[in-house]
C-alpha cells in the first residue's frame, strides 16, 4: 500500500509515465511521517525519535531522507488519479492524505475514505464499496 503508491508518486513523474490513470492506496506525505507513525505503532514517542531515525538513515542510504516528501510528487501528476484511505489507518494520518489529494496536479482526482479500514487491503475489508469506487473511476471517461 504505502510504499506502492509512493512509488508511483515518484515514478510518474520522475520517468515521465503516462499512464491513463492512477490508483493511489494509503500514501504517506513524507517520509518523517511515515517513520513517526511507526515510532507510535511500538508506543514510542513519534518526535524527536522520527526526525532522528529519518536523518540517520538518510546519512546511511545516501539521501536527504528530511526532504523525501512524496506530497510534492503529486504536483507532476495531471492523469486522472484516485486516491484511497482507511480512516482506522494509524499508519497514515488524514492531515497526510488530505495533503497528499490537495497537491495532486490533476483536475480530475478524486478521494474515497473507507470508514472501517485501517492500513490494509480495502478489497478485503470493505469489498462492495472498493469494487465500486475502483469500477467508476475506471469506466469514467
Amino acid at each position: 500500500m504505502s510504499m506502492g503508491a509512493v512509488a508511483i508518486l515518484k515514478a510518474v513523474p520522475q520517468y515521465h509515465l503516462q499512464p491513463d490513470k492512477v490508483i493511489l492506496e494509503a500514501p504517506f506525505a513524507t517520509l518523517t511521517d511515515a517513520v513517526k507513525s511507526r515510532m507510535w505503532a511500538v508506543h514510542m514517542p513519534g518526535t524527536p525519535f522520527a526526525q532522528i531515525i529519518t536523518f540517520w538513515g538518510g546519512i546511511e542510504q545516501g539521501f536527504w531522507a528530511l526532504g523525501y516528501k512524496p506530497a510534492n510528487y503529486g504536483r507532476d501528476i495531471h492523469m486522472p488519479v484516485l486516491l484511497c484511505w482507511g480512516r482506522q489507518d494509524i499508519r497514515v494520518m488524514e492531515h497526510e492524505t488530505n495533503s497528499i489529494f490537495r497537491q495532486l496536479g490533476s483536475a480530475n482526482k478524486k478521494l474515497v475514505v473507507f470508514e472501517h479500514s485501517g492500513h490494509q487491503s480495502f478489497y478485503r475489508n470493505e469489498t462492495e464499496k472498493w469494487t465500486a469506487a475502483v469500477n467508476a473511476f475506471l469506466n469514467k471517461q
